[in-house]
């Protein structure tokens, strides 16, 4: 069962990559502009707790109210989020939600899902949000789900929020997305390449604006 938490107000999520061209900076300036409605999630499995706690420090400087959740896949990562006031993303097998739950206390917790039974498991454990993958076509992930998967696993979820991750490039994508009943997206490697973090920001924000547009008309 989840605590009563504050409704997601984002439906964009920025994952960062450790292996950006230009490090932290996309993200930074990123997190500097004034544009809203997005979360960032930190993920970094190679970083020590001493240089990942100096990066989420210059994220949350940085933030101008923008929610940051740390990827973890141990409880000592978590405890290093709690500490710093961050929220928390699982993988998808890794420590319990109720575990974590019980150190992060209402902080966001999502989770990364690719199946029917994982969703399920983090759902009935009590995720704020998750995210799936993968959604289109990225190289080394697999085969992309299909639209009847999506909406399989979309569907037997209720009102949890699913963002869409991999391969999503253009506004057709992202109303695919929502119109197979996902509340938002998620991208990795748009930002980690841009060479201007706020510009990058702007132009994922505009594919969305699009993509809802369409699905609108659509419906």
């Amino acid at each position: 069962m989840r605590p009563v938490v504050q409704e997601l107000a984002f439906d964009l999520i920025v994952v960062t990559d450790p292996s950006a061209p230009r490090g932290l900076a996309p993200y930074l300036e990123a997190l500097a502009c004034e544009i809203a409605g997005w979360a960032l999630i930190v993920r970094d499995h190679e970083a020590d707790d001493a240089s990942l706690a100096r990066s989420l420090e210059r994220f949350q400087r940085a933030s101008r109210g923008t929610p940051i959740l740390l990827a973890c896949a141990t409880l000592a990562r978590v405890e290093l989020a709690a500490r710093l006031g961050a929220g928390v993303h699982l993988p998808e097998r890794g420590p319990s939600v109720s575990g974590v739950r019980s150190i992060t206390g209402t902080r966001v917790i999502g989770a990364s899902v690719h199946d029917l039974e994982g969703a399920r498991r983090r759902a009935d454990e009590g995720a704020d949000l998750l995210v799936l993958a993968p959604f289109g076509a990225v190289a080394g992930k697999g085969a992309p789900l299909t639209d009847e998967r999506v909406r399989d696993i979309v569907g037997a979820l209720g009102s949890m929020p699913v963002f869409a991750l991999g391969g999503i490039r253009h506004a057709r994508e992202v109303q695919r997305a929502l119109d197979l009943g996902c509340h938002g997206v998620a991208f990795r490697a748009p930002m980690a390449s841009a060479a201007d973090g706020a510009r990058g920001l702007a132009e994922l924000r505009a594919l969305i604006v699009r993509g809802e547009r369409d699905h609108r008309a659509g419906s």
